[in-house]
């Protein structure tokens, strides 16, 4: 839905996020088996941490005047859909490559 891998807003370390959706049939193994596999990774490693958050559908106000590029986003319908946002901040290039690679490789075999 959403993603992000370079510096974070204030421009200090790597910042990388993953916006998915998903069908509810596939919430348990996506939030259990994925969830431990990047909380181990990630965990023990100094100056990175990594977030999780589930969220549900919501509708949101028509935004006018939008970037052009991102009117999808700005379609009041666009976050209607269960969705979940893995985020891992700080670190390095190589652990920002085992995050996506993570992802990647799990997801394309659920």
């Amino acid at each position: 839905m959403y993603s992000k891998r370079g510096r974070n807003q204030f421009g200090d370390g790597i910042h990388s996020y993953l916006k998915i959706c998903y069908s509810l049939n596939t919430e348990f193994s996506i939030t259990n088996e994925l969830n431990l596999l990047l909380y181990q990774k990630f965990q023990q490693i100094p100056f990175c941490s990594f977030k999780f958050q589930r969220l549900k559908p919501r509708i949101q106000k028509k935004i006018e005047g939008e970037n052009p590029c991102l009117r999808y986003i700005g379609d009041p319908d666009y976050w209607n859909i269960h969705h979940m946002n893995y985020e891992l901040i700080g670190g390095n290039n190589a652990n920002h490559d085992i995050f996506w690679n993570t992802i990647a490789d799990f997801l394309s075999k659920v």
